[in-house]
């Protein structure tokens, strides 16, 4: 007699399908890091699957994209910030007369003649470069950059910019007993003070950082190279495999028991879905890359402010469905020239303008934030903004710098 709890096989295909789908979804929503780990292990456990040396395009379009030199970063900031061609060509004749440091190898009297420019001309042009990001360029020498740094946070009235303009030597020696003898301060509360604000001021603003040490690795990378924005997918971070072709001709003999030969079957089904899959999830998140940057490039050529889209919308677009455009979104990262954001930023109704606006108007008006500050908040809203895209997006709001809006 027929046991009643037998499942039939079209109710069995319908679990395996079921299951399959599921696994699909998991390799779509997982983010990079997390697949990584997931696939190698898929890899160690199947010994139909061979590892590939990985290829070197997206590696370096990543590298390219994220440790870019503070001097490139600077060069691209200067052509958007300065409108006069003469003050843009100015501008960047001076990068070339910095040491490595990002300091002024020549006084601005020297420049000057250099130049053939009058020297309060040249002092501007040097303000305004010290202003960008990094904080700190073109400036006179340490000293002098360090007091630039904390006017453009805001912080020429705190003790710190004191000890710097006033008793630079005391300072930059570490004498802290005698610093804090000469403000009346005790010497443990010092050290804590300056333990707490000297981290947040660069020595070597022209140097490149030890950069995405701690940040995520992108899925999405939009590469800007001469002009020319594209879009890539992560992909060759990834650990690279194929299904090896003995075992499919090993399967094709008569060489195999009936259970050994249902062993590699199974491994060998397992490592041609596995590779479907993973080539799928890196097709819908090329479609949906290539959609952002059609949608977004005015945000990504810092011509214009980001565009709030719909997911609904973009779904029927691509057409696929809103559950995979949410999977496809999910925890993944997205590395553009202005920073590292989380992809559902981009499908937000709020945009980052309408943030900055929001942080400004609630303010402490006796200590506004400076741009430095509204990063942090931004980055605290799980939003990665670079300090010169919040520059641009505040000045073209018609908001002024935080040490023209504090009220006293």
């Amino acid at each position: 007699m027929k046991n009643k709890y037998t499942q039939s096989p079209k109710l069995k295909q319908s679990q395996v399908i079921s299951l399959a789908l599921q696994r699909a979804l998991h390799v779509l929503q997982m983010p990079i890091n997390e697949l990584t780990q997931w696939l190698n292990n898929e890899i160690e456990q199947n010994p139909t699957l061979d590892v590939i040396p990985p290829k070197k395009q997206h590696l370096e379009v990543f590298a390219s994209a994220a440790l870019e030199s503070p001097i490139d970063q600077l060069k691209k900031e200067i052509s958007v910030y300065f409108t006069n061609p003469e003050e843009k060509t100015l501008a960047l004749t001076i990068l070339h007369h910095l040491d490595e440091d990002g300091f002024l190898f020549l006084s601005h009297q020297e420049l000057a003649i250099l130049l053939n420019t009058p020297p309060p001309q040249i002092e501007k042009i040097c303000k305004h470069i010290a202003n960008l990001d990094p904080c700190g360029v073109a400036a006179l020498n340490l000293q002098h950059s360090l007091m630039l740094q904390l006017q453009n946070h805001s912080k020429e009235k705190t003790l710190l910019y004191t000890m710097i303009e006033s008793h630079w030597q005391l300072f930059i020696d570490g004498q802290i007993s005698k610093l804090a003898k000469i403000h009346n301060i005790g010497f443990s509360q010092l050290k804590t003070y300056l333990q707490k604000e000297i981290p947040l001021l660069n020595f070597h603003p022209a140097r490149s950082q030890s950069p995405i040490a701690n940040t995520a690795t992108p899925d999405i990378i939009i590469h800007e190279h001469n002009g020319t924005l594209s879009a890539h997918i992560a992909k060759d971070i990834l650990p690279q495999f194929e299904v090896n072709k003995c075992y499919q001709d090993l399967l094709e003999t008569n060489q195999l028991q009936s259970d050994d030969r249902a062993y590699i079957r199974g491994l060998h089904s397992s490592g041609q879905w596995l590779k479907r899959m993973v080539d799928r999830r890196f097709s819908t998140l090329q479609s949906l890359a290539n959609y952002l940057l059609e949608h977004q490039r005015g945000f990504f050529s810092n011509q214009s402010t980001l565009k709030a889209l719909s997911i609904k919308e973009t779904a029927q677009d691509l057409s696929l469905s809103i559950s995979t455009i949410n999977r496809a979104i999910k925890d993944k990262t997205l590395l553009a020239p202005q920073g590292m954001f989380d992809l559902r930023y981009f499908f937000s109704n709020v945009t980052v303008t309408e943030i900055l606006k929001e942080l400004i108007a609630h303010e402490d008006k006796a200590a506004p934030l400076s741009d430095e500050q509204l990063g942090k908040a931004l980055r605290d809203k799980n939003i990665q903004c670079a300090r010169r895209t919040i520059t641009k997006y505040r000045q073209n709001l018609k908001i002024p710098p935080a040490s023209e809006r504090r009220l006293n």
